[in-house]
């Protein structure tokens, strides 16, 4: 920026000495066409006093024209001498005054040779002076622009051994979480199976344990129910030998309290019957809920195995 700015200065001092050479030489050109035109009316003023000094004679020859010829002849050679005299003046007059002309134009064509060659010398060192300071300014910009060269190739070569480096750490990490995942999966691995083999066992100890506790309480259900059967047969035997015996012994009203208080221990027993069924369909619906803990537990164990591997992955 500061090159171009360097530039455009030169560039512009340039341009504004030329100018000032242009108008000096114009300035001088308009001068010696004024000298030039001065003396040439000073050239054309001296026909014009001739012709002005014969005027003059022949108007005097003529006012004198019936004298006599002794007075004609004076005033004739008067006349001579007075235009002799006249043009002698007249052209000592023009000759000085040629000669101050040639002598203000010599001066003022060495002043302004002399002021030409100072302006135009100023202006060859200003010129000078212009092109060596754009030549160091284009040397200075050459230099800049050579070390920002020299930057750019050093930072690109930089960049490049970093991005070399980052890929070898990639890959290098790349690597070693590919074979610590590979580790992490035998290890999950080994795991699973050890804590399938273990599930597995609890898993087949306890439906052994709930086989036995429902076999056990089957057992007894079917010993309580075999004892209700039996009781109830036995009540059946005794309602039946006491019907017989009140009917044979007893009157109506008695052998109906006692067909109620039969209907109701045979409703006590259908009851303990149903709580029997019930505790052994309790007791298989425990297994059974037990059965799909186990399992939920164990899908629930492989499926967070399965996430822990994908993290790790």
């Amino acid at each position: 920026m500061e090159a171009d700015i360097g530039k455009a200065d030169t560039g512009d001092s340039s341009r504004e000495s030329l100018k000032g050479a242009v108008v000096d030489h114009f300035r001088v050109k308009e001068m010696r066409d004024s000298m030039e035109f001065q003396g040439t009316e000073v050239l054309e003023a001296a026909p014009l006093a001739k012709r002005s000094a014969r005027r003059g004679a022949e108007d005097e020859a003529v006012a004198g024209a019936g004298a006599p010829d002794f007075q004609h002849k004076l005033i004739a050679d008067g006349i001579s001498v007075m235009r002799q005299a006249f043009q002698e003046e007249v052209q000592g007059a023009l000759a000085e005054q040629r000669a101050e002309l040639l002598e203000a134009n010599r001066y003022m064509t060495a002043e302004l040779q002399t002021q030409v060659q100072e302006s135009l010398a100023l202006r060859a060192q200003q010129v000078e002076g212009v092109e060596r300071q754009f030549a160091e300014d284009l040397a200075r910009a050459e230099a800049g622009k050579e070390e920002v060269r020299r930057q750019l190739a050093a930072e690109l070569e930089r960049v490049q051994r970093a991005e070399v480096a980052a890929l070898e750490a990639q890959q290098r990490a790349a690597r070693a979480a590919e074979q610590e995942a590979a580790e992490n999966r035998e290890l999950l691995r080994s795991q699973a199976s050890e804590a399938e083999l273990a599930c597995e066992t609890s898993r087949c100890a306890r439906e052994e344990e709930l086989a036995r506790e429902v076999a056990h309480r089957q057992t007894l259900t079917e010993v309580r129910l075999r004892q209700a059967q039996e009781e109830q047969q036995a009540q059946r035997r005794v309602r039946e030998a006491k019907e017989e015996e009140l009917r044979a012994c007893q009157g109506r009203h008695l052998l109906e309290q006692e067909l109620e208080q039969q209907r109701r221990a045979a409703r006590l027993a259908r009851k303990q019957q149903e709580e029997l069924e019930w505790q052994r369909r309790a007791a298989h619906d425990a297994m059974e809920r037990q059965r799909e803990a186990d399992l939920h537990r164990r899908g629930a164990e492989l499926q967070r195995q399965e996430e822990l591997q994908a993290e790790q992955r």
